[in-house]
Parts: structure tokens; sequence; C-alpha cells
């Protein structure tokens, strides 16, 4: 057991090294930079391949083939990379654009095959997915870090900031580069790791995890800001909003108001960061800032007061989305309260994960009455109708109708499941997974009574109709409607939820927890996006309304057209390695130099045609489509890097391909799966199936046998 866990931190060690040796190197980018880094992924690949062909053929014997074939289709994702690599090698027998480039972009892919290959290994064990998180969050923070401290000048290093005078170029005189000397790629990794602290804040129930996603998100947001990269922005935008329709209904509302705190404590760092960087003192900026605003505040602060005012209020920042995702998860955790409605109805009730959710209606009826994760749920309409009764996850759910009818009575997974209409009907009585569920209708009616997986849920209508009744996983829900009406009323995650009717009053709304949520998210977003909002836009708003006359998007534009130009001549396998670099001189329509053509889609497609454009893009697909099977909201992330690939060069970064491989083979590996925290399934020999997971393995029997489940 010590040594699995040395073996996993020592591997965890090794892929945050690598992370950091990367961006130090400037992020890869050069080939002279990467070739030794390289040769040691390679080299680590190849004994990953040659480790995991000894284990197979080593148990050969005793593997099915449902294992063998689980065990090869999760390295498979390294045989993308390996593809790239091989048709790049193919080129050279065609002739290609140029020798050298073709070589090194083989050895690249073949590289980051090795790499993966690794990871994926150490995967197979899915306790490595924390260990393999703590790197990235590592990697995370040193690029937020290594890139704020060039931007005080705490660090020197070529071209982590880069100055310019022309508002083309820069709006406040300076843009954040760090180690990569590329504002552009900079902010893109920076984004994503905001958007995956984000992710991980919203749904992460371990303090000292959360404490650290929420204090660094500040930062890194920041630093992307500093780069006053407009393509990155749209491509962090892209992947919020990605984010936002992936996420499950209350996390999505807790990534509203977590967002909208983050982004106010993010500008309000960026702009004291302004005035405390090179570019305060650059053309333009520097007389605006000077003349008032919150730089100008700062004018004739000590040296380093202004960089410790914005550390300062980043952390405090990250302190108050801390305090604000504890608060939103124990609203969540909390539920709703109940409605009364003496003499008149209980529409909607809701409440969450409590002991007691109940709609009562004397007099009236109970319509519909919904408990989630409690112990007892029911509904009671003496003199009326229990139309609708159900109860999940409890130990007992009925239907009670006194001179009515019982119309539906189910009950989940348990004894003592029944209707009983005295006086009246009970149409249709099922048990599911529960003690005790049943519908009674003396002289009334009960339609519909559900228990599932519950202890106590029941609808009793005594003159007076229950319409609808569910209780889930908790305790005491029900709804009882003594001539009256209780309509609508669902108890989850709370205690003494309910709804009553009496006669004489009209009806009261319970405030469920996703409507508390809603009310603390909306509030918070608005005012947090107007506050970052107007915080950078009255800084870079120059260069903004200026991009149309003669901005660096038009540029581009031209380079697109050139790209498709000198594309249409080998259309199908390209002309190798380096073909915009070696050939663009030959097509293009204006005069320009420019090494990088600023789509990495297109820099595939002229280098590997149409075939090798499609390979490509099937391995990313693949990746994507695993994670959108396992835990779709953790798409955002490697959208803001394929986004901004669209615009930019990414691409042509070793780290960013040996980030993302991370990220793609972290979140495709293993994750929540239809709703539920699932790894990859590896069959035993001895019939059984076994899932890797964060806190242990499970284990259950196949077709026939006893459901064996430790401990969570």
């Amino acid at each position: 057991m010590a040594l699995s866990v040395v073996i996993r931190a020592a591997a965890a060690f090794w892929i945050a090294a690598v992370l950091a040796v990367a961006m130090f190197r400037s992020g890869l980018y050069f080939d002279t930079a990467f070739y030794r880094i390289g040769m040691m992924l390679s080299a680590a690949g190849a004994l990953a391949a040659c480790g995991m062909a000894w284990r197979l053929a080593r148990l050969k014997g005793r593997l099915s083939g449902e294992r063998r074939k689980a065990a090869l289709s999760h390295y498979a994702a390294a045989a993308g990379p390996l593809g790239v690599s091989a048709l790049y090698a193919l080129s050279l027998l065609r002739g290609p654009a140029s020798w050298q480039a073709t070589i090194e972009q083989g050895l690249r892919w073949s590289a980051y095959a090795g790499f993966l290959l690794v990871v994926l290994m150490f995967l197979e064990d899915g306790r490595f997915r924390l260990w393999l998180a703590a790197s990235l969050q590592l990697a995370g923070a040193l690029l937020a870090a290594g890139g704020l401290a060039g931007w005080f000048g705490w660090m020197q290093h070529p071209g982590m900031v880069m100055l310019s005078g022309d508002e083309r170029l820069s709006a406040t005189g300076a843009r954040l580069g760090g180690f990569f000397q590329y504002p552009n790629m900079y902010g893109a990794a920076a984004g994503a790791f905001v958007l995956w602290q984000l992710a991980l804040l919203v749904r992460e129930r371990g303090i000292a995890a959360s404490a650290w996603s929420a204090c660094t998100a500040p930062f890194c947001f920041a630093a992307m800001l500093l780069t006053e990269s407009r393509g990155a922005w749209l491509a962090f935008a892209a992947g919020w909003l990605a984010g936002l329709l992936l996420h499950r209904s209350e996390e999505r509302l807790r990534w509203l108001a977590c967002s909208g705190s983050l982004a106010a404590a993010g500008a309000i760092g960026y702009r004291l960061a302004l005035a405390a960087g090179p570019g305060h003192a650059a053309t333009g900026y520097g007389e605006a800032a000077s003349g008032g605003g919150i730089a100008g505040l700062w004018r004739s602060a000590p040296p380093g007061a202004e960089a410790a005012l914005a550390v300062a209020a980043l952390a405090i920042g990250g302190a108050a989305l801390f305090g604000l995702n504890r608060k939103l998860a124990a609203v969540a955790a909390e539920g709703g309260g109940g409605a009364a409605a003496p003499g008149g109805r209980a529409r909607i009730v809701a409440g969450g994960c409590g002991d007691s959710a109940g709609a009562a209606a004397p007099g009236g009826r109970a319509m519909s009455v919904s408990g989630e994760r409690s112990d007892s749920a029911g509904a009671a309409a003496p003199n009326g109708r229990a139309m609708s009764v159900t109860g999940e996850r409890g130990e007992s759910a009925g239907a009670a109708a006194s001179v009515g009818r019982a119309r539906s009575v189910s009950g989940g997974c348990g004894e003592g499941l029944g209707a009983a209409a005295p006086v009246g009907r009970a149409r249709s009585v099922s048990g599911e997974r529960s003690d005790s569920a049943g519908a009674a209708a003396p002289n009334g009616r009960a339609m519909s009574v559900t228990g599932e997986r519950g202890e106590s849920a029941g609808a009793a209508a005594s003159v007076g109709r229950a319409r609808s009744v569910s209780g889930g996983c908790g305790e005491g829900l029900g709804a009882a409607a003594p001539v009256g009406r209780a309509r609508s009323v669902s108890g989850g995650c709370g205690e003494g939820l309910g709804a009553a009717g009496t006669p004489g009053e009209s009806a009261a709304i319970a405030v469920p927890a996703s409507r508390r949520l809603a009310a603390i998210a909306w509030p918070i977003f608005t005012i947090g996006f107007c506050i970052a909002f107007w915080t950078v836009w009255s800084a870079v708003e120059v260069r903004v309304e200026g991009e149309g006359r003669s901005g660096t998007a038009v540029a581009r534009l031209v380079y697109y057209m050139d790209g498709w130009t000198l594309l249409k001549e080998a259309p199908l396998f390209g002309q190798g390695g380096g073909t915009w670099r070696a050939l663009y001189a030959s097509v293009q329509r204006e005069p320009y130099v420019s090494g990088e053509v600023h789509n990495g889609y297109l820099n595939v497609a002229l280098d590997l045609g149409a075939v090798g454009l499609a390979v490509f893009l099937a391995m990313l697909g693949a990746f994507l489509l695993r994670i959108g099977r396992r835990d779709a909201a953790m798409l955002a992330v490697p959208v803001v890097l394929l986004t901004h690939a669209v615009i930019d060069f990414d691409m042509t970064y070793g780290y960013y391909w040996i980030l993302l491989f991370c990220w793609l083979a972290l979140h495709s590996s293993g994750g929540r799966r239809r709703g539920k925290d699932e790894q990859t399934q590896y069959p035993n020999d001895d019939g059984t199936k076994q899932y890797q997971s964060d806190v242990g393995t499970k284990q259950y029997q196949s077709d026939v046998g006893t459901n064996a489940v430790p401990e969570r």
C-alpha cells in the first residue's frame, strides 16, 4: 500500500515537473528547447508501451476477451497523436516543403504520444486521478504566479511583458506574455485554468480543495485580463457559456454566483495591477491614470505598495469566493420550508433533503406533494381526493383518501405497500424499494400514490383531494387536505417541509432550495459582471473601438485567404511540416511577414491535407465524446484552448499539448457518469466487474450474485 502511494506521488511529481519545465522553456515553442524534453517523453512512452505489452502478455492466459478489450480501449487514446506522427513520417516519402520541419513535427507528435501513454498508464489506477489533478493545480499556480511576478518586476525573463505605445497592439501600454513570451497563448492557458478552478469549486465538498480553487482562480483571472488578448477573452467566454449550459440546475446557479464574485475580484485586482505594472508609465495610459481613478490614487505610493495592494485584493477576493461557495453549498443542502393554505390551496411546496416534507389541505385538495431524499412523504386529504402520491428513497409511501378514491399507489423496494379506499377507489398499487407505501381513500380519492426508496410516503384525502404527493430520501413528507386543496408539495433535503390547507385563508408558497440559490446567484452575477465590464472596458476601450479600422483581426483574414490558396495546391495530403513558413511568400496578397498562419487547424491541413486533418479532428473528437458522456460540464476547459486555436497558433507550443492531453486524459478516464461517480470499468477473471474510483474499488457480481460495495 505504501509503495503504491509512493509510485503515484512520484508519477504526479514527474508530470508537474514536465509542465513546469515546459512553461519555463518558452512553452516549448522553439524546436531547440523541445529536443531534450521531447526525447525524454518519447523514451518514457516507449517504456510505458513495453510495460503494457509485457503485462498483457503475462496475463494473456487469465484475461477474458472483455477485459483485454477494456484495457486496450483505455490506451487507444494514445493512438491519435501517434497517428499524426506517422502521417508526418509518410510526408517524407512525397518530398515535403521543408524536410527539417517535417522531421521536427514528427518527433514532436511522437513525444506527445509517449507522454499521453504514460499518463494513461497511471490513470488505469483510478486513485491516480487525484494526484494528476494536484499536478495540474500546481501547474496553474505556477502559471499565474510566474506571470504576475514578471509583471510586477519581481522576476526577470525575456519577453514576459510586451511593451508598446501603439494602441492597436496595447491600449494600456503593456501586455502580459508570461514565460510563453506571447500574450495570446498565455491568456488562453490562464483562461482555461480559471474555468477548471471554477468547475471544481462549484462541485467540490472538501474544504481544502475548495479553498485552493477559490484562492488561485482570481489570480489566474487577473493574469488573463493583463494579457489584453481579445481572442483569449472570447475563447474564455465560449468556454464559460459551455460550462453554464452543461452544468446541472443547482450547479448552474452556483456557477453563476461564483462567476460574478470571481469576475469582480479579478477585475479589481487587474486594475490595481495595471497601476503597479510597466504599463502604468506607458504613453497614453500613464497620463490618463495619473489624473484619477484607481491607478491615480497610488501614483505617489512607495515602491512595491501598488503590487502588494493588488495581491492583497486578489487574495481577499479569493477568500470571499470561498466563503460564498460554502454558503451556496449550505443553501443547496438545506432545502425549502412549508406552505399553509387554510381554506384554500397549497399549490407548490418544495423541500430538499430533509426529515419532513408534506402538504396538508383540510377541507380541500392536495394536488401534488413531492418529497425528495426523505424518510416520510405523504399526502392526506380528508373528505377529498389524493390524486398522486410519490415517495422516493424512503421507507413508507402511501396515500389515504377517506370518502373517495385511491387511483394509483406505488411504493418502491419495500414492504407494506397498499392502497385502501373505504367508500372509494384504489386503482393501482405498486411497490418498489420501500417498506410501507400505500393509498387509503375512505370516502374520497387517492389517484396516484408512489413510494420509492422511502420510509413513509403517503397521501390521505378525507373529504378532499390530494392530487400528487411524492417523497424522496427523507422523513415525514406528507400532504393532508381536509376540506381544502394542496396542489403541489415537494420535499427534499430539508426538515419539516409541508403544505397545509385549512378553511378560510389564501395559499402561501414555500421557497425551494433552487429558488433560494437563484435569489442569491443572479444578483451576485449581475453586480459582479457589471463591475468587471466597467473596470476592464474603461482600460481597453480605445483598442477595441479601433479594431475595425486596422486591427490584427483584419490582418488574420488575409493570412487565412492566403492559407486557403496554398491548401488548394495539395488538398488531400498536404505538403509536409512547415508548409506555411516555407511557401506563404509565394501566395501572399499583401506584403507582410508572418511565420505562423494563426490558425492551428488550417496549419494542420496545410501540413497533412484533408486526410491528416480528419485524423487530427477524430483524435480530439474521441476525447471530447468520452468527456461528454462522463462529465459534460468539464468540456468547458478544453473548449477554451480548442476555440482559441482557431484564431492563433497555440498548437505550435509544446506546453499547449502537454496541458491539453493532461486535462483530456483526466476527465475522459473517469468522473461522474449519468449522475454518478464512476470510473473506467475493468472486468475481473472471477466474473465480477471492478470500478476504479477516487475513494477505492467497487465490486459487484455480474448477472447473479450478491452486491458488495464498500463504505464510502
